[in-house]
């Protein structure tokens, strides 16, 4: 919907509770003036860093916007400014005139595609939330571990693809992740293929869930789940074996020396590599390894040729390590 149609159904859009509007990246969207008030549920995309939120303010809000009811919100930042019809960038909007309070804000997700997030500068949140999503660039985790984040139940943060694989975003997730004290569920995804993840990059022992698009050795594997005890689901896409220095003992049945377990609670381990660039006979010691150490381990995910020696590994421990038969064997 362009401008001019919009202005025709202005009024009636005043008090809507649901609003989704997708700005165009070669039009601007002009929205219609609605109250803030009486929405419940807000998704705004692909907008510009320097969106100004007229649209949702009143004459009598000259410092601030209140979204009285507002409950759920996700956001989309895909560009730093809003075009014109030219195609030139409109810089204005960048010293926000009103903050944004979400007194009754339950669940937040927010995605930046670019290096800021002007939300989290501005807005004001409850004292806590159920659910809060960022899927951001390292430029805007940086900033938010100086700054920090509105605290919530359940925090996922996620290192956006094509993020340009900078090792010290590592370090602002973890100050992040080490300051939510008040969640119940810590989750963090790193999404960019070409980031690795070695020993001590992630450190926080809150942590719940983990899943890494990039490479991570088997030395790092059995790092994670050694020091993060409280991490209940780990999936590692790009699992690699050189320069292997962790000794993965695997002892035959009858023998009476066992593999000790580690202090984890993980209960969900996914694992995939290049097939061509190891065999499977490289990833199963690995896999057979963590079965043994992983003491609640629940499901176990793999490729399909890994996961048909596995098969094989749990019947021959059958009886020496019985808990091994009600791990669900799953192909990814």
């Amino acid at each position: 919907m362009k401008s001019e149609p919009l202005d025709v159904f202005a009024a009636g859009l005043a008090y809507l509770g649901n609003v989704h509007v997708d700005y165009d990246d070669e039009r601007i969207y002009f929205i219609p003036s609605m109250y803030a008030g009486e929405l419940r549920h807000m998704t705004l995309r692909n907008m510009p860093a320097n969106h100004e939120w007229s649209s949702f303010a009143t004459e009598d809000d000259s410092q601030q916007i209140m979204f009285t009811e507002l409950q759920s919100l996700r956001l989309l930042y895909n560009r730093l400014y809003m075009d014109d019809d030219s195609g030139e960038p409109i810089e204005h909007g960048d010293d926000h005139p009103w903050t944004l309070q979400f007194p009754a804000l339950e669940t937040a997700a927010i995605h930046c595609t670019v290096d800021r997030c002007p939300l989290l500068e501005y807005a004001e949140f409850p004292e806590i939330m159920d659910s809060l999503h960022i899927e951001a660039r390292p430029a805007v985790f940086r900033a938010i571990a100086r700054r920090g984040l509105p605290a919530a139940r359940r925090l996922s943060l996620e290192v956006s693809r094509g993020s340009g694989a900078n090792p010290s975003v590592f370090a602002d997730l973890d100050a992040i992740l080490d300051s939510a004290g008040m969640s119940e569920e810590l989750a963090l995804c790193c999404s960019d293929r070409e980031l690795r993840v070695v020993r001590g990059d992630i450190t926080c022992r809150a942590l719940t869930r983990l899943e890494v698009s990039g490479p991570v050795s088997v030395d790092a594997m059995v790092g994670l789940v050694g020091t993060l005890p409280n991490l209940v689901r780990l999936a590692l896409w790009q699992l690699t074996f050189e320069e292997r220095e962790t000794n993965l003992p695997i002892p035959e049945p009858e023998e009476s020396g066992w593999v000790a377990p580690l202090s984890t609670k993980l209960a969900r381990l996914t694992i995939s590599y290049h097939p061509d660039r190891y065999s499977a006979a490289e990833v199963v010691p690995a896999a057979q390894y963590m079965l043994l150490r992983a003491p609640a381990l629940e499901t176990f995910v793999a490729p399909h040729y890994v996961q048909e020696r596995m098969a094989e590994f749990v019947q021959r421990f059958a009886q020496q390590a019985p808990r091994l038969a009600e791990v669900t064997l799953e192909r990814c």
